[in-house]
């Protein structure tokens, strides 16, 4: 699926800083990503929204990280449906791992590697 351009909307952010514990490189964390698809009115503009919670062993959430951007697509597609919607956001998904992996490092979560798709 091709796009003409996407616009970062909102990018929000949550640490979990009531929790005095020191991570460490080595220690198991999980992550649980979510993803959702909204076509907007004018068919070719679709909204995509990226969730992200790190939770360490004890399932204590440590990190909370909320993702919306506005794609543009090139053409209006000729109809909307769940393969459709699999199709962008996998086309657009190395974009979104540059980006997290670039603010995972910055912040200190180095050698996490997004969730795969």
């Amino acid at each position: 699926m091709e796009f003409k351009k996407y616009i970062l909307k909102k990018f929000d952010y949550d640490v979990n800083v009531s929790n005095k514990k020191f991570y460490t490189p080595d220690e198991t964390i999980t992550q649980k990503l979510g993803i959702n698809v909204k076509f907007l009115e004018n068919k070719k503009n679709v909204k995509l929204t990226f969730r992200i919670n790190i939770l360490d062993k004890e399932k204590v959430n440590i990190f909370k990280l909320k993702i919306e951007y506005i794609l543009i697509l090139d053409q209006e597609p000729p109809e909307i449906s769940a393969k459709l919607a699999e199709e962008i956001v996998t086309a657009f998904y190395p974009i979104l791992n540059e980006v997290i992996n670039s603010f995972y490092n910055i912040n200190g979560l180095k050698n996490i590697e997004l969730p795969e798709f």
